[in-house]
């Protein structure tokens, strides 16, 4: 009598038989997980972490369209500052660039800060504020032709033209500017003294005399402050008139 073999089940991992069906499942599918790499285990557990649930992905959307619309408001709040933003510009480069006075400091100033005949005269009627005034309206007929610029909002600087290059005036070219005033009322001090040295043992011309020479001492005193106040004042320029550009001072 033929017998008929039983059908067996053999595990394709570790080669072990199963002769029932549901037995050797269980068993192939434990094999099959620990004949895995690690990495791949691990790969697995992964992939099933990353399928989410419906309310899971519902809430997710709802999170990044309220992040889209509050980045959307900052992003329109930065365009707005972005137009209204001015661009920084150099005020050297800004002279260098628009302004061609054609002489420089020094020379400027010997012409244009010395006192005349006129000038000296007034200074013992008038206030030094006034004879300073008279005098620079009288030279600065047209700011293109004269070689330093002060600016609103930045009173403290001022600058120059020397060598055909602007840069900032310094303690030095104050010094040179007042040397040259002072020097023009010194020298008109000394003519008045001489053209009248006959009448100085005269009571009432030594009196007047006195007077003048303590008026000047105390204009030469004044004047360093005075005279950068008001020079500043004639040739102070108004950027934003200028320019949309806002101005670094260096």
């Amino acid at each position: 009598m033929t017998t008929i073999p039983k059908k067996v089940f053999r595990c394709e991992y570790c080669f072990k038989v199963y002769r029932l069906k549901r037995e050797f499942e269980l068993h192939q599918g434990m094999c099959e997980l620990l004949g895995m790499k690690r990495s791949e285990r691990e790969s697995e557990m992964e992939r099933g972490q990353d399928c989410l649930t419906m309310p899971e992905m519902s809430n997710i959307i709802k999170v990044l369209v309220k992040e889209q619309a509050s980045l959307k408001k900052q992003v329109a709040t930065l365009q707005k500052a972005l137009t209204g933003m001015k661009q920084k510009v150099d005020v050297t480069e800004y002279l260098q660039k628009n302004c061609k006075p054609g002489v420089g400091l020094k020379d400027w100033a010997q012409t244009c800060l010395a006192f005349q005949q006129d000038d000296f005269n007034d200074l013992y009627e008038k206030k030094l504020d006034d004879v300073l005034e008279s005098l620079l309206l009288r030279n600065i007929i047209s700011l293109d032709r004269v070689p330093i610029r002060s600016f609103s909002g930045n009173a403290s600087s001022a600058y120059c033209y020397d060598e055909e290059h602007w840069r900032k005036v310094n303690d030095e070219d104050w010094h040179f500017m007042n040397g040259v005033v002072q020097s023009s009322l010194l020298r008109w001090l000394n003519e008045m003294t001489e053209s009248n040295a006959s009448r100085l043992t005269d009571d009432n011309f030594s009196l007047k005399y006195s007077a003048c020479v303590q008026k000047t001492m105390e204009c030469m005193q004044k004047l360093p402050l005075r005279l950068r106040v008001c020079l500043n004042k004639h040739v102070k320029m108004k950027l934003n008139n200028v320019t949309k550009f806002e101005y670094t001072f260096t």
